[in-house]
């Protein structure tokens, strides 16, 4: 019985684009045979094998380059099992084997690697551990070499173990500084972006990758070293946290090992975008790529806009776990509407699952079979991260679950955005407020657009206000019995709605949601609140005092300027006149009519837009000192201007006549307190 089936891709290999690797072989141009050679430190596959024994099946699958495929040792016996002998090309000179194969389980306990030196013979390298499906490298002294061989050691018989690849390393004589090249960044969003390198050339080692950058080409970030690269390969990176409309520099550096020659790449630039529209088609890469088990390796090579080079998740053998664990996509909110993911569909991988969170909710969007490229749409929402499993059907399997590339869709045509400077005032007249608020435009905050719709809702319990969540709002009764709602205007218009009809002294809570045309409706505002206007009754004079100066006994004066009257209330109001002599001691009383006694005075106010000559005013307008409503004629000289129903701020010219005493027990100063009120 087979122990395991074959692995995708070992935990220790670099997850990258494939090397360009040249490939030993013959070509013909006129009779010439010219051989093909690879550049230093290019792993070289075989291009034959002997199985000595006669115990190996599919040989050839050990040296096809494909890791979903094996060559299988069916030896089923104790100690030494049987051996593979593999040619290579050409005679190589090398120091070091690469190999992937199952090991360990209490089956196997080591491996015993082979080396045919040119001229000479046989000789065992290496006989020990190896890595259990991911690539070890065994090294031995450099030289050269035509064919090597490889052997399983059994401790138990029963199965058979798997070797799915092996391949020999060219080696350089002396190691040179590897050469890397900067490429053009991609994915350009406001606050993110990929960064891109190739290593041309490795310089005869494997090497790791990085990139620095920053605001000058003094860079101050770097992102983490990635290893195991060889000439050819690529690297993408994602990064974060960037600046809108901003210029950055960056650049690829590369390392042989952790400690040997060290290079970097040209400067290059970028400019992250502005803040953008919503509406703008194209797909969104994820910031952060997690996983709370730390199973998944490398994950941000399931976002770095390369549909090659992934991330991996080790399924164990007979675990009882059919679904890899979640690896979570992280954004900053944006209205999306699908994803794209690119993953392979093989014998042991059969099936993904996707969910999406919108407004906190998780919520599946996709649970069936991927094979390559697949794209999945749903509603338009607000999405801020995504989770991703892989599944396999078979449980007895140790392999290596796989996710290559992953993004969000952007909507074409999301929601208006949330209104956040949603605001109440009380208003001026009583039972009245006033909401503001601007305009968010259609399809998220797109440029010079305009929604469709606005609803506003209120409450007048604290609890159940509107903007505290969509099922209170959408409980709450409309505005819309106490004004007209407007018609949105374009995005960044100032709104203003009046409200008239309210409880007077109620606190009134609001919230307000937009829509387009789908229709789509925004999130929720922010919430509002105001107390409608109580209605208030109040009096402003233009002047606190008139001086008449001296005036002779027995004679009557009219004020040269008019006293302004104003209702400074919030309700239409009726003025009532009473005066008073307020000079202490005084001798002088108030008269209803024309004086005939000593120390008698007599004081008229009346209404009228100009100057009244002082035979015009009648006894209807002497002021008293009990109150007296205004009416058409009282304190009108001819009911052209009145102090009955004054609307709110209007003004009244007031007059005054004062009918001086035929004589007085005093030759003080006398003055007079006239006292106006708002009534109804």
């Amino acid at each position: 019985m087979d122990f395991k089936t074959a692995s995708r891709y070992p935990a220790s290999c670099a997850l990258r684009a494939p090397s360009k690797r040249s490939v030993w072989g013959l070509l013909l141009l006129t009779g010439m045979a010219v051989s093909l050679q690879a550049a230093p430190g290019d792993w070289f596959r075989p291009v034959a094998s002997t199985d000595v024994s006669n115990l190996w099946t599919t040989d050839a699958n050990a040296y096809d380059g494909s890791l979903a495929t094996y060559a299988s040792d069916a030896s089923n016996r104790v100690g030494y099992g049987g051996e593979m002998q593999f040619t290579l090309p050409a005679t190589l000179l090398s120091d070091r084997v690469r190999v992937s194969a199952d090991f360990g389980y209490g089956v196997v306990d080591k491996v015993q690697i082979k080396i045919l030196p040119h001229l000479g013979a046989w000789t065992v390298v290496y006989d020990g551990v190896i890595n259990d499906v991911s690539y070890s490298e065994l090294t031995f002294t450099q030289q050269q070499i035509d064919a090597f061989s490889f052997t399983f050691h059994y401790l138990s018989t029963g199965y058979n173990f798997w070797l799915y690849d092996i391949a020999a390393m060219q080696a350089s004589p002396a190691p040179t500084a590897p050469v890397v090249l900067s490429t053009s960044a991609t994915s350009l969003s406001d606050n993110a972006a990929v960064l891109h390198a190739i290593l041309s050339n490795s310089g005869g080692l494997p090497c790791q990758l990085r990139f620095e950058y920053g605001l000058t080409a003094a860079y101050g970030s770097s992102t983490p070293w990635q290893s195991g690269y060889g000439t050819g390969d690529t690297m993408g990176y994602p990064i974060g946290g960037l600046a809108a409309a901003t210029l950055y520099h960056f650049r690829a550096e590369a390392q042989q090992f952790s400690t040997g020659p060290f290079t970097s790449g040209a400067d290059l630039t970028f400019v992250t975008g502005p803040i953008p529209d919503d509406g703008t088609a194209g797909f969104v890469t994820p910031i952060v790529s997690s996983d709370a088990t730390g199973r998944w390796l490398t994950p941000e090579r399931s976002r770095d806009d390369d549909d090659i080079s992934y991330a991996t998740c080790y399924h164990t053998i007979n675990s009882g776990q059919p679904w890899s664990p979640y690896l979570y996509m992280q954004t900053p909110a944006v209205w999306a509407n699908g994803v794209r993911m690119v993953a392979p569909s093989t014998a042991l991988q059969d099936q993904i699952a996707v969910d999406i969170s919108s407004g906190g909710v998780w919520q599946n969007i996709y649970t069936g079979v991927i094979s390559g490229a697949l794209t999945v749409g749903f509603s338009t929402a607000q999405v801020t991260q995504a989770r991703v499993m892989v599944h396999t059907t078979s449980d007895p399997s140790g392999f290596y679950w796989q996710l290559n590339e992953f993004d969000f869709r952007a909507s074409t045509t999301p929601p208006p955005s949330t209104i956040l400077n949603l605001a109440a005032t009380s208003g001026f007249l009583p039972g009245t407020s006033t909401l503001t608020w601007t305009a968010p435009g259609n399809y998220g905050s797109k440029t010079g657009t305009t929604s469709k719709q606005y609803d506003i809702r209120y409450s007048t319990i604290p609890a159940n206000a509107p903007s505290l969540s969509n099922a209170l709002f959408s409980a709450a009764a409309s505005v819309s019995a106490f004004g007209t709602i407007p018609t949105p205007s374009v995005k960044g218009t100032a709104e203003t709605m009046s409200l008239a009809g309210l409880i007077q002294g109620t606190t009134y809570y609001y919230a307000i949601k937009a829509r387009n045309e789908i229709p789509l409706w925004s999130l929720l505002s922010n919430g509002a609140n105001a107390v409608a206007t109580i209605a208030t009754r109040g009096i402003s004079i233009s002047t606190p005092s008139y001086v008449f100066g001296s005036v002779a006994l027995g004679t009557s004066v009219v004020s040269t300027t008019a006293v302004q009257v104003t209702n400074s209330g919030n309700i239409v109001s009726t003025f009532t006149f009473s005066a008073a002599t307020t000079t202490l001691g005084s001798p002088w009383t108030l008269s209803p009519a024309e004086p005939t006694s000593p120390d008698q005075v007599v004081i008229y106010g009346a209404f009228h837009a100009t100057q009244p000559a002082s035979g015009t005013f009648g006894p209807e307008d002497v002021i008293l000192t009990t109150a007296q409503v205004c009416n058409a004629t009282r304190f009108s000289i001819n009911g052209t201007q009145t102090g009955t129903a004054v609307p709110v701020s209007a003004s009244r010219p007031l007059w005054i006549k004062v009918a001086m005493p035929t004589k007085s027990s005093t030759a003080q100063s006398q003055n007079v307190t006239i006292t106006l009120t708002a009534g109804p």
